[in-house]
């Protein structure tokens, strides 16, 4: 039933790890349904993203464009007001991205958690 659809619309503050530390980013998810779609946005550059959500369950990818474009995608939980996972870049085995000792190409799945921002409801 809807009601066990978890409720997801509305500005997050998420931060993940990656190879050189945390980074941090706004999110704005809109949801309709089990759809989500939305922006990402990390410093000066916004993404698109797009995803879906099962109950207490969600994915999104989230595509970053330029010279090397790349995605990546994020699976995580609803607790809440928390959102947490893992993340995984996709479509970078041409880019050099993730380069590991011997040169492989290495795409570990990296933590990540969300906390819902306040909103105004007046």
């Amino acid at each position: 039933m809807a009601s066990d659809q978890a409720n997801v619309a509305g500005t997050w503050q998420i931060s993940w790890q990656v190879r050189l530390g945390t980074a941090r980013a706004t999110v704005r998810l809109k949801q309709d349904g089990s759809k989500l779609s939305g922006t990402f946005q990390e410093m000066a550059v916004s993404s698109n993203l797009a995803g879906s959500i099962q109950g207490k369950n969600l994915t999104f990818d989230v595509e970053f464009p330029g010279k090397r474009p790349y995605t990546i995608e994020f699976t995580g939980t609803v607790d809440g007001e928390k959102l947490s996972g893992t993340s995984r870049a996709k479509g970078v085995e041409g880019a050099g991205a993730y380069l590991g000792h011997g040169g492989e190409v290495v795409q570990p799945d990296h933590p990540w958690t969300a906390t819902r921002s306040p909103e105004h409801k007046n």
